[in-house]
């Protein structure tokens, strides 16, 4: 196995490339998951207004107007709410899977798109069953145990680690690199990105009314789910970490994956694309409708 020497520039190489497509992948899923919400409102005859993207917030279709015929039956319902995540997986496994064969660092956003779709939706699943509501939830009106979501939950959570640790030497990290060279790139991933979700809506956000919602999303409720989010990407992180090394021969044996000597380039691209990301998701895909209030809790502007 092809193992090049560790030093301090290529562990920044690594996290700066493996950031850079984490933001940009995960990010992407989000806009792919809203589009297949907004396809499914068209197929139901009730397109969107707009979709609204924010990189370190909430995300959401615009509906207006009375949506209880559109959305009234569970079936309806039911479509609806997994489309989102139907779109998502499909398109982002999809082309992952055909960059696969010629993967290489400079492939890396979009190839990490499959694994983090994977991930993200796991998570949408359980919480759907936890919490009560969201894309998941109107299986029980239709009998579904939440015991098998949560099972689905699991194996997509699990295909989508196996998948990123499978992704690893394209960011010129070997195996046989001590552990805590692999937790920092790792960290520079999601536990990242929800820790900058966290600060930005410390610094920047208030409570917003949601004209299309007639209510209010609260910047605690949602710092917290993004605090929540930070720490279980955290601890899943080390979890994912840990196994790599017993996992490695059995992860060899599905596909090898040569260690790569990631270029400056390289990195530049990922980290470009991360910030074009999240730049055009904060200009471009706003809610014109939304008005944010000083106060917590209120339930209008």
């Amino acid at each position: 196995m092809t193992n090049y020497p560790s030093s301090r520039l290529s562990l920044l190489k690594a996290i700066g490339l493996f950031m850079g497509a984490t933001f940009f992948a995960y990010l992407f899923s989000i806009s792919l998951h809203e589009l297949g919400h907004y396809l499914a409102g068209v197929l139901l005859g009730v397109p969107g207004k707009g979709i609204v993207l924010n990189p370190f917030g909430h995300n959401y279709n615009i509906y207006l107007g009375d949506l209880t015929t559109a959305f009234g039956t569970p079936g309806r319902r039911i479509f609806s709410g997994l489309s989102g995540a139907i779109f998502d997986l499909l398109v982002a496994v999809i082309i992952g899977l055909a960059l696969w064969r010629k993967r290489s660092p400079v492939l890396l956003p979009l190839l990490a798109m499959g694994s983090l779709a994977l991930i993200h939706e796991s998570v949408n699943m359980t919480m759907g069953v936890l919490k009560g509501y969201g894309d998941w939830s109107e299986l029980r009106e239709v009998g579904v145990p939440s015991f098998v979501v949560i099972l689905l939950a699991v194996i997509l959570l699990a295909a989508g680690c196996i998948w990123m640790l499978q992704l690893l030497p394209l960011t010129g990290i070997s195996p046989r690199d001590p552990f805590w060279r692999k937790l920092a790139v790792f960290l520079a991933g999601m536990p990242l990105l929800m820790l900058c979700s966290v600060v930005f809506l410390t610094l920047f956000w208030a409570d917003v009314y949601v004209p299309s919602h007639n209510g209010v999303t609260s910047r605690d409720v949602l710092r917290m789910d993004k605090v929540i989010f930070m720490a279980a990407s955290a601890g899943l992180t080390v979890i994912v970490t840990l196994l790599h090394r017993p996992l490695l021969p059995w992860l060899d044996r599905i596909s090898h994956t040569p260690v790569a000597q990631v270029r400056s380039r390289e990195v530049l691209i990922a980290l470009g694309l991360g910030l074009a990301i999240v730049v055009v998701q904060l200009v471009f895909f706003k809610d014109p409708g939304a008005v944010m209030i000083a106060v917590t809790g209120l339930g209008r502007p």
